[in-house]
């Protein structure tokens, strides 16, 4: 679809990236007891990482899309009711404290999306611990700026999805 892109990508991510403990070496969790929060937690940093690299490949190109990634802090959705035990109802209790509705959830996607911003930028709540608020540029987690650890996951889904990046034209790996 890149070819197809004019303006720019938004990812949505969430501000549980700060919980992965993101681990290449078994991404599908295979040699490692399922956990669903942190997979979740650890998808999310990915998000990130994956918006933050291919700004960098898309810069290298010298490509005038933009990738951003967003969060939309704690919305009240029901989308925890997966999560089992105890956790899934503090989340699902949580939600409906310190969070926000759909309505509002949806606002750093938009401005990530419509507003002038560089990229790789991380847009999200602006309100305390990024919970809710007003959209706003927020920082990311230390792992969320690992340029290290993008460039690694990056070549990871390379090698699963048997394509490579090429200046914004997918290709087969060879």
């Amino acid at each position: 679809m890149l070819p197809q892109i004019r303006g720019r990508i938004v990812t949505l991510s969430s501000e549980f990236h700060r919980r992965a403990k993101l681990n290449l070496d078994d991404p599908n969790w295979r040699r490692r007891r399922y956990n669903s929060s942190q997979a979740y937690n650890d998808s999310k940093l990915a998000n990130l990482l994956f918006a933050r690299e291919l700004h960098r490949k898309l810069l290298a190109c010298g490509s005038q899309i933009l990738s951003v990634a967003a969060h939309p802090g704690i919305v009240h959705t029901g989308l925890f009711g997966h999560v089992n035990g105890a956790a899934g109802l503090y989340l699902d209790i949580g939600s409906r404290i310190v969070g926000h509705d759909v309505e509002k959830g949806i606002l750093p996607a938009l401005f990530a999306a419509t507003q002038e911003i560089s990229g790789g930028t991380f847009v999200g709540p602006n309100g305390f611990r990024q919970l809710r608020g007003f959209p706003a540029i927020v920082q990311s987690s230390k792992n969320g700026n690992n340029t290290q650890l993008g460039q690694r996951l990056w070549q990871l889904s390379e090698s699963l999805t048997g394509t490579r990046f090429d200046c914004g034209i997918p290709r087969p790996a060879v």
